[in-house]
């Protein structure tokens, strides 16, 4: 159907340009009869499992068409390979060629899974017709926005500035000095072609002007990225203010904090679920309650192998957008483990667990990192792998599953994805396909058939496991196999999290695994020869290696194969920083924070803006000849469908300090909060991870693990048990060699005693019973003259919370916050008196 409709298309554009008479086909341009074998190597090299994307073969069956494209690395650009279009990758041949010839060039920016890209390709890229115009007028520029998110950025700037959104395929027009003066998205074959002759008409006709619009687009673009930087700090109001605003926008229906499209916005999820526990705010905390337990219900959540899908299309969370990314998995896992923390319901941990597994069996390459995502079309179809009949499940499962997966998913006879609905059978005996979700929750569901909460979780996971070992049989959606740096780092902080919380060692070890190979593949050094070690890194654990490097080249955004290339981005530096600060912090390895400190350091040397206080995305200068210089260098500042390089590396910046006591961290944090102020006084929604790392940085982090006295003294919430109306808890207090604190009783009335309280707000409903301090240790100090009582290494702090209402009378708090405030000093020096606040949940 797909190839007829094509060629009729080809028809009707030709007849719409007048020229179906006289044109003659022109296939992509070979300049050489050595560049056309080299080509046809290139080809052949690829292998028999090899399936170039293209209608167009020879007889023998290779393909027609093979252009510039078969040497790139990416998996997205080699898709392109075949096409008609004389296709360059980014570089200095193509402006080179455009600026010779003076042609506009016409940049194409997409990524492997994107579904609307594979349409345009299909319909507009593979058509020889629309080929052979853009071969003759431009200069064809193809650009994989995950390997090269830097260009992306600028040019997505652009877009948005002048159309008001943006989308995958962007495709804009460009002088040849790289400059846009026109941009869109997809665009059908006839509009396409209809765009494409207008540009031609016009850059023959007053190409000056369109220089100018692209002038003046490129200033926009450049004042558009600009911090502002002053000396302001951003107050506690205004994140609250923040999260009103984000409140304002809530669906209190179907959850969610827009219309269709509805994206997880995880970015909205973190400073949401943050705020709800600072400021005990229960409004918010249903409002997450209800998004997230919707989602997970719907159709972007998939049912039986796990993970989320993008975004859904409608407002009921139930028609996905098919393609699955792993920065999603990443984020979501810990907005989902968050909510499991606080509310303690199950069915969060459920999805975690989900999805996880999803992660590890899907999308885990055998040197334990992860592929960047899954397609969203298997077969030519949008969603077809996932889709299912009442007649597919009755084959695949025992008549009581059977009966129980129809109805509990919510399959109905005709069908419930609008493409594939229809209430007539087709000739296998099927009627219409099914997205599987859950109407209501499992809960609502076992209670309103009287089946048993532990018991349903059985039964599904059994449903589930037919299903998919069903499903695997099915012609699978292509995965994209490039591993990125940034977010096999989301993965590796979410497996890290996870493994702490749920104590499952077995996350905390793959994430040790992937972050062990992106130090050793994707950070390019040489390490010291083992003479050259400073003593405590000659006993490292088997499997580590020294962060110090002998030679380094900096940090690679990309691996294929083992293979790692493109120089990393500032996310990149970022995430992965974040990332070994969340294995310090889960394992005490000394050598993660290592690892972290050394990519801040260079990301500061690399990114760092002294004109305004943030960071640029990608370096000044390229280890690459073929590189070209963008007419602005860009900066990541918005949270969008993940937080922003800037707000990580806030988050990274606020971390490190509190575990260094470097002051340089703290300083540019500050510079950082001041410069973005003012774009969230305008904007604060745009900024949301970004508000919640400022409350990290200004008031700690919400987390089990502290760290106080420039990072000498840990502090850890290790034990919780609850009994109805009392909380035992332990916490471990571990302090640095050559460091103290004071006891609970000093000996000395003037020094600050050790003490666990609790913060004022919530004495009305929880009290302290009782509490077991350590005893200290009789210790004389060069500083004083009797001996102090101490604390000194490791100390276990034991105390009971209590209830001062039955339950059906205490105000409803989110969080109960439990403060240990102490005084840590040297033999030499004592630090100002701190407090660390650890978070129980009731």
């Amino acid at each position: 159907m797909y190839f007829k409709k094509n060629k009729i298309f080809s028809v009707l554009i030709l007849l719409s340009i007048g020229i179906l008479s006289s044109f003659r086909l022109s296939a992509a341009t070979i300049e050489s009869e050595v560049e056309q074998k080299q080509y046809i190597l290139a080809y052949q090299a690829k292998g028999s499992d090899y399936k170039p994307r293209t209608e167009h073969f020879n007889a023998d069956g290779t393909p027609k068409y093979i252009n510039r494209l078969i040497f790139e690395e990416s998996p997205y650009l080699i898709q392109h390979a075949h096409n008609p279009v004389n296709w360059y990758a980014w570089g200095t041949d193509a402006f080179a060629q455009a600026k010779k010839q003076n042609k506009p060039i016409f940049l194409s920016i997409g990524y492997s899974t994107c579904h609307w890209c594979h349409v345009m390709e299909r319909e507009s890229f593979d058509n020889e017709v629309i080929a052979a115009y853009l071969n003759k007028h431009f200069i064809a520029i193809k650009v994989d926005r995950e390997r090269r998110p830097d260009v992306d950025k600028t040019y997505m700037t652009a877009l948005t500035l002048l159309n008001g959104s943006g989308g995958w395929p962007m495709s804009s027009l460009l002088t040849p000095e790289g400059k846009p003066f026109y941009a869109g998205t997809y665009y059908p074959p006839m509009s396409f072609m209809q765009v494409l002759t207008q540009i031609v008409e016009l850059w023959k006709a007053d190409e000056q002007r369109l220089r100018k619009i692209g002038d003046k687009i490129a200033l926009a673009v450049q004042d558009y990225q600009k911090g502002e930087k002053q000396a302001a700090n951003i107050s506690e109001e205004q994140i609250q203010l923040a999260a009103i605003q984000l409140m304002n926008r809530f669906d209190d229906l179907q959850g969610g904090f827009s219309q269709a499209p509805k994206f997880p916005n995880e970015t909205y999820l973190f400073l949401l679920l943050d705020s709800a526990i600072r400021y005990q705010n229960q409004e918010i905390l249903e409002a997450l309650k209800l998004t997230m337990s919707l989602m997970a219900q719907g159709g972007i959540y998939d049912q039986i192998g796990g993970g989320f899908h993008r975004y859904s299309t409608d407002n009921e969370w139930l028609t996905p957008h098919f393609e699955k990314m792993l920065y999603n998995q990443g984020h979501l896992v810990r907005n989902y483990l968050a909510l499991y923390e606080i509310t303690g319901d199950i069915y969060y941990k459920t999805i975690v667990e989900q999805t996880l597994t999803y992660v590890l069996a899907e999308m885990k390459t055998s040197e334990g990192v992860f592929y960047s995502a899954g397609d969203a079309d298997s077969e030519g179809e949008e969603g077809k792998f996932f889709l299912w009949t009442q007649e597919q499940i009755k084959q695949s499962l025992p008549a009581d599953l059977a009966t129980l997966a129809i109805d509990l998913y919510a399959v109905k006879k005709e069908g419930n994805f609008s493409e594939h609905s229809t209430t007539e059978a087709t000739s296998d005996g099927n009627v219409g396909t099914s997205i599987l979700n859950l109407a209501v929750s499992m809960a609502e569901y076992g209670k309103e058939h009287k089946i048993e909460l532990p018991e349903l979780y059985q039964r599904t996971n059994q449903i589930r496991k037919s299903l998919y070992e069903k499903r695997q049989a099915r012609i699978a959606p292509a995965i994209d196999k490039k591993v990125v740096t940034a977010w096999n780092a989301m993965m590796i902080t979410a497996f890290t999290k996870a493994g702490m919380s749920l104590n499952n060692s077995h996350y905390i070890d793959v994430a040790k695994k992937a972050a062990h190979y992106l130090w050793d593949v994707h950070m390019q050094c040489i390490p010291p020869l083992s003479s050259e070690l400073p003593p405590q890194h000659n006993t490292k654990k088997e499997g580590q290696r020294s962060p110090l490097c002998r030679v380094k080249s900096g940090l690679l955004r990309v691996s294929l194969n083992g293979k790692a290339s493109v120089a990393g981005t500032q996310a990149d530096y970022a995430y992965l920083a974040q990332a070994y600060i969340a294995l310090f912090d889960a394992t005490q390895e000394k050598i993660w924070l290592e690892y972290a400190q050394q990519l801040t350091q260079e990301m500061i040397e690399y990114f760092w803006d002294d004109n305004d206080g943030t960071f640029f995305m990608s370096r000044e200068s390229s280890n690459s000849s073929q590189d070209v210089p963008l007419f602005s260098r860009p900066k990541d500042l918005y949270d969008g469908a993940i937080p922003s390089a800037n707000s990580i590396a806030l988050e990274v910046m606020a971390q490190l300090y509190h575990r260094t006591g470097n002051e340089e961290y703290k300083n540019k944090a500050i510079i950082q909060i001041g410069a973005l102020s003012a774009k969230i006084q305008r904007q604060s929604t745009a900024f949301s991870y970004f508000l919640m790392a400022v409350q990290a940085h200004n008031s700690g982090e919400i987390s089990n693990v502290q760290y106080g006295a420039k990072g000498h003294v840990r502090v850890e919430l290790s034990s919780i048990i609850q009994k109805k109306q009392l909380f035992d808890v332990e916490v471990k207090v571990s302090i640095d060699k050559g460091w103290h604190i004071n006891s609970r009783y000093p000996l000395d009335k003037d020094l600050i005693a050790t003490a666990m309280i609790l913060d004022d707000k919530i004495k009305k409903n929880w009290k302290i019973i009782s509490v077991e301090y350590p005893e200290g240790e009789k210790i004389k100090l060069k500083l004083s003259d009797k001996p102090l009582s101490l604390y000194q290494n490791s100390n276990i702090i034991k105390l009971r919370l209590q209830a001062n209402l039955p339950s059906d009378k205490q105000d409803k708090l989110v969080s109960i916050p439990l403060q240990f405030k102490y005084q840590a000093c040297s033999e030499s020096i004592c630090l100002a008196p701190e407090v660390n606040t650890l978070y129980i949940f009731p």
